[in-house]
């Protein structure tokens, strides 16, 4: 499928593709199609602002190994982030297109996190695409009366809500500030503390959670929470991880999935599912032709009114 997709991108014509990396390009002839094709595969930012080609593919540096940008709570060292490819693609595309372009980007993560059920990460990825969109909103002040952004989802993911069972409407999402590790990134934690053979004692971990999650620390855990945990947690230790619970990006140990569904539930997130929900989404439009989009509407009417706001 990658292998497939890459040649897609060589065949499509976008003069800017940016992402975490390249799949599919191993043992394989995508690198001399995407050469053929015109498309200068560059690393970094640096790289980027330095090529001369028209079409652009905008990868991590070779020191990031990884297939996806990752998340903004992880803090990955060096890691492309969804506003270091959006500025890139706006200097490209301005260079190469001056007279008009479209653009598209994707805040991909906020639904993988959603899958997770993992709150603070949602908040931390929103938080993220909304730099990018600041950078666009830049863009567009200084080209007023011909830019038009639309910012919108293609579905829900989660059933997140501002409200939980076991708090109601007695939110605290301010303690979601003191989680320092996604999901994703704790459940690699306790898989490698597992497999060492050297797992904490339960008062330590105590003092992991605290530091990498904030349970037991500026998130208060009562008693009753607490011995079920540490029966989590003693059971996730004596089988070896146990049985995992899947999503659709991820899976995880019991005790990893109870953590974090601990501190949606203490902070007032809740959640209805690990997968797509069927809640609207907004639609936010700005610039010209932003009242085509003012009344509800399908999402496939979007593409549609964008076209007729540039007079195609």
């Amino acid at each position: 499928m990658y292998y497939e997709i890459g040649c897609d991108a060589a065949r499509s014509g976008y003069e800017f593709i940016g992402g975490a990396n390249l799949r599919g390009a191993k043992n394989t002839d995508l690198m001399a199609r995407l050469a053929d094709a015109g498309v200068d595969v560059v690393r970094g930012r640096e790289a980027a602002a330095k090529s001369t080609s028209r079409r652009v593919m905008m990868l991590n540096t070779d020191s990031v190994k990884k297939n996806n940008v990752g998340y903004t709570i992880d803090s990955i060292a060096g890691v492309l982030t969804l506003a270091d490819l959006t500025e890139s693609c706006l200097k490209h595309l301005m260079r190469v297109s001056p007279d008009g372009f479209f653009m598209m980007v994707e805040g991909g993560t906020i639904d993988h996190a959603a899958h997770s059920n993992d709150a603070a990460t949602v908040v931390m990825q929103t938080l993220d695409f909304d730099r990018s969109i600041g950078l666009v909103r830049q863009f567009a002040a200084s080209h007023p009366g011909e830019t038009l952004i639309v910012v919108t989802a293609d579905h829900e993911t989660g059933g997140m809500g501002m409200a939980s069972l076991r708090h109601h409407y007695n939110q605290r999402l301010d303690l979601l500030a003191h989680q320092r590790m996604s999901k994703d990134a704790f459940a690699e934690w306790t898989s490698s503390v597992i497999k060492s053979g050297n797992a904490p004692a339960w008062e330590d971990m105590k003092g992991e959670l605290a530091r990498r999650v904030g349970l037991f620390g500026a998130v208060a855990v009562d008693e009753a929470d607490e011995e079920a945990l540490k029966a989590l947690y003693e059971t996730t230790l004596s089988h070896m991880g146990g049985d995992k619970k899947s999503t659709l990006y991820s899976s995880f140990d019991r005790f990893t999935d109870k953590v974090y569904d601990l501190m949606s539930a203490l902070t007032g997130v809740g959640w209805t599912t690990g997968d797509h929900s069927g809640a609207v989404v907004p639609v936010f439009a700005e610039g010209e032709g932003q009242q085509l989009f003012a009344p509800a509407q399908d999402n496939v009417d979007i593409p549609v009114k964008i076209m007729k706001a540039v007079g195609l």
